[in-house]
């Protein structure tokens, strides 16, 4: 255990950094926050895939059914992003009637 007014506290398997006026941070003393914390944050990833040919007046002419052509090779996974960060190779599916993207392997 550490001492009361030291650096850094025990609190259970995770140590906890303190910031300069003593108060405890939610950064840890490795640098990282702690998975549980961040683990609910709602973040927006992307699934990019090319349309060389798509205009606006394509936009504006999409219905229920409408097929849209891509360069895409239909054999190849697809790169799901959050930002410029890749996190993994998806395939798209149909579930019920619903265009869903199922994770296919890890970056």
């Amino acid at each position: 255990m550490a001492e009361a007014g030291s650096a850094g506290e025990e609190t259970g398997a995770v140590a906890l950094a303190r910031r300069p006026d003593g108060s405890p941070s939610e950064i840890g003393l490795d640098g990282k926050l702690e998975l549980e914390r961040i683990a609910g944050l709602p973040v927006k990833v992307n699934v990019r895939v090319p349309l060389p040919h798509f205009r606006v007046s394509d936009l504006l002419s999409l219905a229920p059914g409408k097929v849209v052509a891509s360069t895409w090779q239909s054999s190849e996974d697809i790169p799901l992003s959050c930002g410029d960060v890749h996190l993994v190779w998806t395939e798209f599916e149909v579930v019920d009637s619903t265009l869903a993207v199922r994770v296919t392997r890890l970056v």
